[in-house]
């Protein structure tokens, strides 16, 4: 009976507490990004480790862009790199790790980040374009068009961020609207002389 209670206790404490999985499983199960730094500096072997990490990601980011950009035409080295500048402020904060000490007092620190933390980072961009979209739209029936070209414009830089040829949003490809919705402003505006003036 003794026995089976302590069992009970241990399968419980492991599910409240999970284990921060092994460098070789992060490294083999191929849902990770990650990297390492070696150096009797703690912050430097971090910094190490980040930088690994940053050229893991910017990577993929570069490839998924070649990708599409093949399949649209696009220019996706403008847009690879823009993406990879945002990971340092953004993306880069989500970053776990393990440490360990040497006998020769070196210290290992080894960063990874989930691939579906980098996921939805893609998903939240996606909805923040996504609300300056409907801002945009709000502030053009108001009829202020500058308010307006601004949301479509920050909208249409966070989409372009994004290493997917279509995003969609609430059913709605905000990646064809948001160009769309500012092409269609833009021939809609008129201009009038309403007077001259000679100095």
């Amino acid at each position: 009976m003794r026995i089976t209670i302590l069992l009970l206790l241990l399968i419980t404490f492991s599910a409240l507490f999970p284990q921060t999985p092994s460098k070789n499983y992060i490294i083999n199960s191929h849902n990770y990004y990650y990297g390492s730094g070696i150096s009797t500096d703690e912050n430097r072997a971090r910094e190490e480790a980040i930088r690994e990490l940053s050229e893991m990601i910017s990577v993929t980011v570069a490839s998924e862009f070649e990708h599409i950009g093949t399949e649209t035409n696009m220019q996706y080295e403008e847009f690879a790199s823009s993406v990879i500048k945002t990971y340092a402020t953004s993306t880069l904060k989500n970053v776990e790790q393990n440490r360990t000490v040497a006998p020769d007092g070196q210290i290992e620190v080894f960063c990874y980040m989930s691939k579906e933390v980098v996921k939805k980072l893609y998903n939240e961009r996606a909805e923040m374009a996504y609300k300056m979209y409907i801002n945009a739209n709000e502030n053009i029936e108001r009829g202020n068009l500058a308010f307006a070209f601004k949301n479509l414009y920050f909208a249409s830089l966070l989409i372009k961020s994004i290493p997917e040829d279509r995003v969609i949003v609430h059913d709605k490809e905000i990646s064809l609207e948001i160009p769309r919705t500012l092409n269609r402003t833009m021939q809609n505006i008129q201009f009038k002389l309403i007077g001259d003036e000679m100095k």
